[in-house]
């Protein structure tokens, strides 16, 4: 492909990523404006709807995801004193013309390659979200009570970063080499388990607390025994 026709493609697809973006971009106004109103009317939203909600709202904060693992190249890179030469956290297209999600390019010197560390970064961010998130979900009863937050965050903190720790796992790319997979095929396994487990325990949790809620529940004092009558 010649140079000038190049600089067309890569162009025309930065503004149809543009495009996408905004059009997602306004998906989460007006999804978030109806949801947040919905809550703030204490017409509580339902697990169903929490999930449908998210669902819309997954291609734009995939979209997003790209900005967080492009950056972690960047940020990697510049841990190790490497001159970053280009920086598209967007769908764009490589010098030789082949479409790919997001580029980081670099000049590193041939006796000084990068580390594992630079190739590895995003797996790293992926991951550390992904715990934190599963923490927060394990032991904040408050995020639990809030459908749409426990759900959100399941969606944008744990099924996002696990599909983007997945996806360059078994991609084409160079970012795992064969000693760090025998690693991450079995990271990969155990959080998917986790991932399904997690929205299993989120749907049980209000599930549990409809029927507490919505439970008829008296107590009898009679001389020093309390019966409690449900």
């Amino acid at each position: 492909m010649k140079k000038g026709n190049q600089k067309k493609s890569r162009k025309r697809n930065r503004l149809v990523s543009l495009l996408i973006a905004l059009a997602l971009g306004i998906g989460i106004c007006v999804s978030t404006t109806q949801a947040t109103a919905q809550t703030f009317n204490h017409n509580e939203i339902s697990f169903t709807d929490a999930i449908l909600t998210n669902g819309l709202l997954l291609p734009a904060v995939g979209f997003g995801w790209i900005s967080v693992h492009e950056s972690s190249h960047w940020l990697a890179l510049r841990t190790e004193g490497y001159r970053v030469t280009a920086f598209e956290p967007y769908p764009t297209t490589t010098l030789s013309g082949n479409p790919v999600l997001g580029r980081t390019a670099w000049v590193a010197p041939i006796n000084n390659p990068p580390s594992d560390f630079v190739f590895m970064a995003p797996a790293i961010t992926d991951t550390v979200v992904y715990l934190t998130t599963d923490l927060l979900l394990s032991t904040s009863d408050s995020i639990m009570n809030n459908k749409l937050l426990s759900v959100s965050l399941w969606t944008a903190g744990m099924v996002v970063p696990w599909t983007d720790f997945s996806f360059n796992l078994l991609g084409g790319n160079d970012e795992w080499t064969t000693e760090w997979k025998y690693i991450g095929y079995p990271l990969a396994i155990l959080g998917l388990v986790e991932i399904v487990r997690q929205i299993v325990r989120i749907h049980s949790w209000q599930e549990t607390k409809e029927t507490v809620s919505t439970s008829n529940i008296q107590y009898e004092f009679s001389g020093t025994s309390l019966t409690i009558t449900w």
